[in-house]
């Protein structure tokens, strides 16, 4: 059964052979889930208006049951430390109003 890619993560390997000495050292895949990014405009070195995602890549060095070792790749939505204060304090915000909203509903029977 030949290596399926898992959502969201990839593989490199060693190239087998170059076929020049531009070739790359490392090639691989990646499976991307598209819903899963977080789209936002900037602009390229012509001003040009582009779409952009910044995400968070991860790498695990592996060797496979035969020898060959490999980096295994993961990627992740990334976010600064201010977007994950400010989504945290918003989830805590939303969660204590749901508190409070069960506490005083009037139309629990009990």
């Amino acid at each position: 059964m030949a290596y399926e890619l898992k959502p969201n993560s990839g593989s490199l390997w060693t190239a087998k052979s170059k076929k020049s000495a531009k070739s790359p050292d490392i090639t691989g895949k990646f499976k991307v889930v598209m819903s899963d990014l977080d789209v936002e405009t900037d602009y390229d070195e012509k001003g040009n208006q582009i779409k952009v995602a910044i995400m968070k890549l991860s790498a695990w060095r592996k060797t496979t049951k035969e020898g060959d070792k490999f980096l295994s790749l993961s990627l992740n939505t990334y976010k600064s430390e201010e977007e994950k204060a400010k989504l945290n304090n918003t989830a805590n915000h939303e969660s204590s109003n749901e508190v409070k909203s069960e506490k005083i509903d009037p139309d629990i029977p009990f």
